[in-house]
C-alpha cells in the first residue's frame, strides 16, 4: 500500500513556461551533443567521446530555447521560443555571437546548405528565411496556421 504524500505543494512565484521538451542535436563528426533546455534557459555543449560538458551558455531569462539546427561553418543555430528570435552559438567557445528576430514564436529549424539559409517555422504560419552567416530576416511566407518543424528536401 502507498503512503499518500502529506507535503504542502511547492508553489513558484513566477510560473514555470507549459512543458515543450528541450533538442538534442548530434554535430555532423558525431563528438559534440548540443541541448537545448528551455526549463533554465541554456544549451549545454557535450564533448561524448571524453564524456564531460564543454560549455553551459546560459541565455536570457524566458528565452525558452527549443530546436537547433548545425550550419557549414559549424555553428549552432537555436529558436528562442519565449523571445521571437534565433540565437546562433559558437560551438568551440559556447558563446551567442548573435541574435537575430524571426517572429513572435518560432518553433521549428531547418538548414539548407544550398542557400547556406536558415529556415524558420512559426506557430503564427509564416515561415521565415535567415541567412546563416548572420542579418535579419531575408524573406518571410504565410503557408499555413500553427507551423511546428520545417524540414529541408
Amino acid at each position: 500500500m502507498l503512503t499518500p504524500d502529506a507535503r504542502a505543494p511547492v508553489v513558484s512565484a513566477k510560473p514555470p513556461p507549459a512543458i515543450s521538451g528541450g533538442t538534442l542535436l548530434l554535430t555532423r563528426d558525431g563528438v559534440i551533443a548540443i541541448a537545448a533546455d528551455p526549463d533554465r534557459d541554456r544549451v549545454s555543449i557535450v564533448d561524448l567521446s571524453a564524456r564531460r560538458v564543454l560549455h553551459q551558455v546560459a541565455l536570457k531569462e524566458g528565452d525558452e530555447p527549443g530546436r537547433l539546427v548545425e550550419d557549414a561553418a559549424g555553428r549552432v543555430h537555436v529558436v528562442l521560443r519565449g523571445a521571437g528570435e534565433v540565437a546562433t552559438i559558437d560551438i568551440a567557445g559556447g558563446t551567442v555571437v548573435e541574435r537575430a528576430h524571426a517572429c513572435p514564436s518560432p518553433r521549428g529549424i531547418a538548414y539548407d546548405p544550398a542557400s547556406d539559409a536558415l529556415y524558420v517555422a512559426c506557430m503564427t504560419g509564416e515561415l521565415v528565411s535567415l541567412a546563416a552567416s548572420g542579418g535579419a530576416v531575408t524573406r518571410s511566407v504565410q503557408v499555413a496556421p500553427d507551423l511546428r518543424d520545417v524540414v529541408v528536401h
